[in-house]
């Protein structure tokens, strides 16, 4: 069912090649936190692969590891997720960061998808 949900939502497009792909489309935030390296950030978007924060005045440089403390609000409830991140992109125009998750346990995976789908419905 997720991944019918996934697919309905690319509209069928084809992903972008190249390391700085997007695999699935990400889902815009208005309440939602993330805490990388200690620091926390408005949460952009964000989906079980990956995330965008802004505003970000820093020096992290692409490629770079992180820690990251994922904050989803979700049905009256706080859903937290200890994660480790990549910087994957740096956008000072934005002052955004865009970054991947890495190293996600198969149990977190599995409701961070759960999260998302519900998202997107």
């Amino acid at each position: 069912m997720v991944f019918a949900l996934l697919k309905s939502a690319m509209g069928g497009q084809k992903p972008v090649t190249g390391k700085d792909r997007r695999l699935l489309p990400r889902v815009e935030e208005k309440r939602a936190t993330l805490v990388l390296n200690d620091v926390s950030y408005p949460l952009i978007d964000w989906n079980p692969k990956g995330f965008q924060i802004a505003p970000y005045t820093g020096r992290l440089r692409v490629n770079e590891k992180v820690r990251v403390r994922l904050i989803l609000p979700h049905k009256g409830k706080s859903h937290g997720f200890d994660l480790k991140g990549r910087v994957r992109r740096l956008d000072p125009h934005n002052k955004a960061v865009g970054g991947e998750f890495i190293d996600v346990s198969e149990k977190v995976s599995a409701k961070l998808k759960k999260l998302f789908a519900d998202r997107l419905s």
